[in-house]
């Protein structure tokens, strides 16, 4: 049977619990310095050094009252509170609620499907099967992603905004459609992203 866990157990793990929110909370603020001086995205991790922080605090008496402070000083958390409500209006905006049209296309080695929502928002899916290569290092891509923007066009749906000044013109070609490509870079090896001469069929 266990006994009573003594007072000064329980402020030696409070310790334990701050020290290692308070470093982990350190790391995910260095993520942003790091950030800024690569030019590349390094991703912060959430609530993990915030709870273990706040629980420190809340075990040890003397800092329970000043728990909260725990979500101000970890980055990572702070973001994510940030940026809920935008993760949620944007999860809202390709909920299938708002799915107005889908096209599908199951062809040179991959399958790609096109969703078109209100608020001219576009996503664009690609499964690549077998996976391809995609750069010089032999790496290889299975699946990818883009959002466009979507406009309607005389008979057609114009996808742009989905990288640089690439276009995809969607247009009608007998039951399905039909599409091209504008302003692909020219010279690229590794093109497995192009989304022209494929044939779509709209699927509910």
């Amino acid at each position: 049977m266990l006994g009573k866990v003594s007072p000064e157990s329980m402020f030696s793990l409070g310790i334990f619990l701050i020290v290692v929110g308070l470093v982990l909370s350190f790391a995910n603020w260095w993520t942003l310095l790091a950030s800024s001086r690569s030019g590349q995205f390094v991703s912060a991790i959430p609530l993990v050094p915030a709870i273990a922080l706040g629980a420190g605090m809340v075990i040890i008496p003397q800092t329970r009252s000043f728990a909260w402070v725990a979500v101000l000083l970890d980055y990572g958390t702070l973001i994510l509170i940030i940026s809920l409500p935008r993760m949620c209006f944007e999860s809202w905006c390709t909920s299938r609620h708002n799915l107005m049209i889908t096209f599908y296309s199951s062809e040179q080695g991959r399958q790609t499907e096109i969703r078109l929502y209100r608020r001219q928002i576009a996503v664009v899916s690609v499964t690549y099967n077998p996976p391809v290569q995609c750069n010089e290092h032999g790496a290889l891509q299975v699946s990818g992603g883009m959002v466009a923007q979507w406009e309607i066009v005389g008979n057609s749906y114009s996808l742009v905004k989905y990288d640089g000044d690439r276009e995809l013109i969607i247009a009608r070609h007998g039951d399905d459609y039909e599409t091209i490509e504008l302003h692909y870079p020219e010279g690229i090896k590794y093109d497995h992203d192009r989304l022209g001469d494929l044939t779509l069929k709209e699927i509910g």
